[in-house]
């Protein structure tokens, strides 16, 4: 922290010097290059210096000259905000710099530097201070199903305190673990013994039965509702049937529950159970409140957020990212064509055969895992979502300032640390690293920060060398996709790796044109793309095989970009309109180079398989041509129309190849999806009704190749 206070004190001296040059620079190259915001908030973390560009042939100082300077501790002002209590207080909010006197020996320093550190780090958190840079986290990244929800499990059932839950879908039925996994005293006595699966369900019973409150927001649109009343026959699809099964269940084991809905008429923010940091006066267990959409009808409450004891700073564990606790998201690194008992959860072995019909296509994720003060700011962040679901009043809810709960002894739990308990199970254990600073991000129009699109924007104009980005919805939105354009047109030596889902279920033709929001513009947007550099842009699917060289997708669900080894963003958003624009979201940059990279490499590890060489964990162009290499060579095998591919990338870009590919690539629609729910597997009868035309039949061809 001295380090990074020395490094501003210098920059703010030098910068009249070099404030003519640098406005004569930039006035010169205003017409090819793009700059969002007045401050990047994605430049290398101040005080860095291995961080700092030397190369002079590649822009060198005057390219870093041009990049804007961004303060970590970003600049709020004073607010009058109002306590979850109703205490009415001024959070004083400033630049980070905390003046502290010392008599400039190296042990007044350190001391000055950790009693800054301690200022920053417990001032109230308030909508103004939500978005400041937080040091001194515990981070980890999860990777799959497998590992993310066996995660989860092992927070959950070791929670004391509370348990919240902030979601866009939910499944409580969900088997997050197998029982044979873990520990036998780790298994819910509720679980039935013949079970195969520990279900969310039977965590969050067993929780409350021990004490433990449990608060949860689930988005639900309500046209979907609607239709789920009408077509009875969905009923099981219906998340009010799930949570009414679900209360049922509780009120048999004495635990009660309430549930309430924004679209209806809400108690208020007077209400018992709308104290966000006085739920013990509550008279119920658990209370589920569903959220009807934030902003419109393509909008939802897109949030991916699970808390465990916010109350005790030592213990509190939060979850955010890209996984959901529903149904078709556990999947293993392996993602296997041919979709194995485990990779479905099921009540119970007697379920196999109707487990088999469920099987959907692989499925790709990340998540964060945090600890520290970060995890306070996400505690208010779901405080204030949970407040404004009561009041309905954004005005209340914006107002809401939380006092970061401040360390020490805890007599529930006082030798649980989460980070060793996994390093005992089974392998896959997540890496965490400490001393990780990061900036939460959010959205939600009109009523949180809509920085989210400008954040973006800023990071991947940051980036000098290399951009690797995994993500669902990649450059839906054509003024991101326009300044990428720039950014590699504007360095000649930028290389871009996009892994993306081959196909996604958004709309398509009119109907996406008239939402703004289309699968046509994602592939439009990232073959435009490529074709701006095409040696230096690589746009990927992943695909496995069965044994029958029959391929499958893997849906790519990821929300990650990582810039030149040194940070990266990650959390619920997509690089889509609906997500910047209309749904609320949350998202974190991290600021931690050995994080970024580590994460890097390890998802590149995971997609080339055999093509991964231990140097690429370094060099990053080696990793783009290992890229190009394995899909090159599986396109050559896809345009011979036999053989099994050699890893999982397969090229997207141009046209042409992805024309190709998606004749090849068997990709469940929207209402095949939906069948296989119900427990319908529409890939056999299709296969079946294919088999079926006779080969004289008047166009039998062109009939299969539409089936």
């Amino acid at each position: 922290r001295a380090q990074q206070k020395q490094h501003r004190n210098a920059s703010s001296s030098s910068s009249s010097s070099s404030s003519s040059s640098s406005s004569s620079s930039s006035s010169s190259s205003s017409s090819s290059s793009f700059s969002p915001s007045t401050a990047c908030p994605y430049d290398r973390v101040p005080g860095d210096t291995s961080a700092t560009s030397t190369d002079g042939e590649n822009g060198g100082a005057g390219e870093d000259a041009a990049r804007p300077q961004h303060n970590p501790a970003s600049s709020v002002s004073s607010n009058s905000s109002r306590t979850a209590t109703g205490q009415q207080i001024d959070v004083e909010a400033d630049d980070g710099d905390v003046e502290v006197e010392h008599d400039g020996d190296e042990e007044g320093e350190a001391a000055a530097a950790e009693e800054a550190a301690a200022a920053i780090e417990t001032r109230v958190i308030s909508n103004d201070t939500f978005g400041s840079v937080i040091h001194h986290n515990e981070v980890a990244v999860l990777v799959d199903g497998a590992q993310t929800f066996r995660t989860f499990f092992y927070a959950l059932v070791h929670a004391q305190h509370s348990i919240a839950v902030l979601g866009w879908e939910l499944s409580f039925t969900f088997g997050l673990v197998p029982a044979s996994h873990v520990d036998a005293r780790l298994r819910p006595t509720i679980t039935p013994p013949e079970h195969y699966w520990i279900s969310m369900e039977d965590v969050l019973l067993a929780r409350a039965l021990a004490g433990v409150r449990v608060r949860i927001i689930v988005w639900r649109h309500s046209m979907v509702n609607y239709l789920n009343r009408a077509m009875g026959f969905l009923s099981d699809l219906n998340v009010k049937n799930e949570i009414r099964l679900f209360t049922k269940r509780a009120s048999t084991l004495g635990i009660v529950c309430k549930v309430f809905y924004t679209t209806q008429k809400m108690p208020g923010s007077q209400s018992p159970y709308a104290a966000v940091d006085l739920w013990e006066q509550s008279s119920a267990h658990i209370v589920i409140v569903i959220a009807g959409n934030p902003n419109g009808i393509i909008s939802s409450h897109h949030e991916k957020l699970l808390l465990v004891d916010q109350e005790c700073l030592e213990h509190t564990v939060a979850f955010f990212g890209g996984y959901d606790i529903a149904q078709g998201r556990y999947d293993e690194a392996a993602h296997k064509a041919e979709r194995e008992l485990h990779h479905d959860p099921i009540s119970s072995l007697q379920d196999v055969a109707s487990a088999l019909q469920r099987t959907t296509y692989p499925w790709h994720d990340t998540h964060m895992m945090v600890k520290g003060t970060a995890a306070q700011h996400l505690r208010f962040h779901f405080a204030q979502r949970w407040l404004h679901s009561f009041s309905q009043d954004k005005t209340t809810a914006k107002a809401l300032a939380l006092v970061p709960v401040l360390g020490g002894p805890c007599d529930r739990h006082p030798t649980f640390n989460i980070a060793a308990t996994l390093e005992g199970t089974e392998r896959g254990a997540p890496i965490f690293f400490s001393g990780c600073s990061l900036r939460l991000i959010r959205n939600w129009k009109g009523h949180f920060d809509m920085r989210l699109f400008n954040d973006v924007c800023t990071l991947l104009l940051s980036a000098r060398k290399f951009i690797y980005i995994e993500h669902q919805y990649p450059f839906q939105n054509g003024a991101i996709t326009y300044y990428i354009c720039e950014a590699l047109r504007r360095i000649p030596q930028l290389k871009v790796i996009v892994v993306t889902a081959l196909k996604t279920d958004l709309p398509t033709g009119v109907v996406g044109d008239f939402f703004d929001w289309s699968q046509d513009h994602i592939i439009n947007h990232l073959h435009l793309i490529q074709s701006v550099a095409p040696d230096r842009v690589g746009i990927y699917g992943l695909v496995v095989q069965n044994e029958a060289q029959k391929m499958r997708p893997i849906y790519v669900h990821s929300k990650l970009i990582v810039v030149d080894d040194l940070f990266m963003v990650s959390g619920s958003s997509n690089m889509d309109n609906n997500s910047f624009f209309y749904s609320s979201e949350v998202s974190a940059v991290l600021y931690h180079h050995e994080l970024a990279r580590q994460t890097r490499d390890r998802l590149c590890r995971e997609h080339l398989g055999d093509f991964y060489q231990p140097a690429m964990e370094q060099d990053m162009d080696a990793t783009f041509a290992a890229f190009k290499e394995a899909a090159d060579r599986n396109l050559g095998i896809i345009q011979k129309g036999t053989g099994f591919l050699e890893s999982r990338p397969v090229h997207m870009a141009p046209r042409e190849n992805y024309e190709a590919l998606m004749k090849c690539v068997y990709y469940p629609n929207k209402l095949a999806k939906m069948l296989f729910k119900m427990g319908i597997n529409t890939e056999d009868a299709t296969e079946r009704l294919r088999s079926m035309l006779p080969s004289t039949m008047p166009f039998a061809d062109a009939i299969r190749a539409r089936l």
